[in-house]
């Protein structure tokens, strides 16, 4: 083996390693949500559809605001249980909202911690 071959392999290795850190660190708080946060308001049978947040790796209830095209409320679960990860899924929950520590990179999309208390 040559050292090109031994630098590459070292770089790819640490490269990998570096990803799957950053992986578990984002698995362990995956459901973590902004406990620290005052309660902003409490939702009561709010209609939405449950699905996975791309951005967060979370579940979410995603509420389109009616009469508009582009303004969505993403509810993001804390610590779903299994009747709230079917995505697509209509659900109908109740709970208390605080604002999320994940942040928007799109206008008319906000984040929100939502802790469900009641739910279909």
């Amino acid at each position: 083996m040559n050292i090109k071959s031994v630098l590459l392999s070292a770089t790819v290795c640490a490269f990998l390693g570096a990803c799957t850190m950053q992986k578990n660190t984002s698995d362990q708080s995956m459901n973590a949500c902004n406990t620290s946060a005052a309660i902003t308001k409490t939702l009561t049978d709010q209609k939405g559809t449950i699905v996975k947040d791309e951005k967060s790796g979370r579940y979410a209830l995603r509420v389109v605001t009616p009469g508009t095209i582009d303004e969505v409320s993403m509810y993001l679960i804390c610590n779903p249980d299994s009747s709230l990860t079917k995505e697509g899924n209509m659900a109908t929950l109740s709970g208390n909202v605080r604002a999320s520590k994940q942040m928007s990179n799109m206008g008319g999309l906000t984040y929100y911690d939502f802790e469900v208390t009641k739910g279909q």
